[in-house]
């Protein structure tokens, strides 16, 4: 799945630039802009005037891309949430491994994107309920209840979310985060305890996250297709 919004967010919109002056935005370059600001500074950094100030431009050259503020938000989050990858009975992987990835992609979104809650709006929530719908659609082929599949997808959104914000939390703190996230190793059964003062960056790399996610993931994805089967 490509990261935009109903085709809009890869909509380019740039024009030629004229000899000696700067080319002008695309569409992109705005959400780029915007979302560098709150990756950065949070939900409350980003204004118009913040992202004029950023971009070169003006607080008049972003309102021919974007009507206020709060669409330029929903868009950005309908950007991110276009890069979660649905469930689909095509594809190779089984359902559990689908949703595995599914829990994975969600808690990377929240623990880098942590404001999203608050930037969400109409098309991001389409965009959403697209993915949830294709989700269930590929639980339900794999002959779970239609109830069961949407109880399937509603633990593991809620466990990615708080999941995520636990890791940005803890990767923004000093030694009292650090002794926390030692315990959150601990808890994925699958590492034993590390000295606290050896925890730095490291321990927040991707492919790091990814197998202490995976502990929790699996044992709680595999409970709830168990209880789908019973």
């Amino acid at each position: 799945m490509t990261a935009s919004s109903g085709g809009k967010a890869g909509r380019k919109l740039r024009a030629p630039a004229a000899p000696g002056r700067k080319p002008a935005l695309s569409r992109n370059d705005v959400l780029d802009g915007a979302m560098a600001i709150l990756d950065r500074g949070g939900h409350s950094a980003l204004t118009v005037r913040s992202l004029a100030a950023k971009l070169g431009t003006s607080t008049k050259v972003l309102y021919t891309y974007f009507s206020n503020l709060a669409d330029l938000e929903d868009e950005i989050a309908a950007r991110l949430i276009a890069e979660v990858r649905p469930l689909a009975a095509t594809r190779r992987q089984t359902p559990r491994e689908q949703l595995v990835l599914l829990g994975l992609d969600l808690i990377r979104m929240h623990s880098q994107h942590p404001y999203m809650r608050m930037i969400a709006g109409p098309a991001s929530t389409r965009v959403g309920g697209q993915l949830l719908q294709q989700s269930l659609a590929a639980l339900i082929a794999a002959g779970l209840s239609n109830e069961r599949a949407w109880l399937c997808l509603e633990i593991l959104q809620s466990m990615a979310y708080n999941r995520g914000m636990e890791v940005h939390r803890l990767r923004s703190g000093g030694r009292h985060a650090r002794e926390q996230f030692q315990a959150l190793l601990a808890q994925s059964g699958r590492h034993s305890p590390i000295p606290v003062d050896s925890i730095d960056t490291k321990d927040f790399r991707p492919e790091r996250l990814a197998a202490f996610h995976r502990g929790v993931l699996e044992p709680a994805i595999d409970l709830l297709l168990a209880r789908s089967a019973a």
